[in-house]
């Protein structure tokens, strides 16, 4: 049986600052929509590596996305990095 890896390893999403801004909203507000501490929220906009698949499904819902639309983001964030 093959073990499902818990973590993904993805470049810093920033489709999130992009959602954030196109929202009007502060790194803190959008933190707050999400319930995750400023500084974790933060962390996923600008430096994170990976992301665990329980926070991402958290963002995932909290945004209204499918995991087809947060596939798509996805995605688009790879191919701006040429990955």
């Amino acid at each position: 049986m093959a073990h499902i890896k818990k973590e993904l390893n993805l470049p810093t999403m920033r489709f999130l600052k992009e959602k954030r801004i196109e929202l009007g909203l502060t790194q803190y507000g959008m933190a707050k929509i999400l319930e995750l501490l400023i500084g974790t929220y933060a962390h996923y906009e600008t430096k994170a590596q990976g992301i665990n698949l329980a926070i991402l499904n958290k963002i995932r819902v909290k945004m209204g996305w499918s995991w087809e639309d947060l596939g798509r983001l996805i995605e688009i964030e790879l191919r701006k990095r040429g990955e």
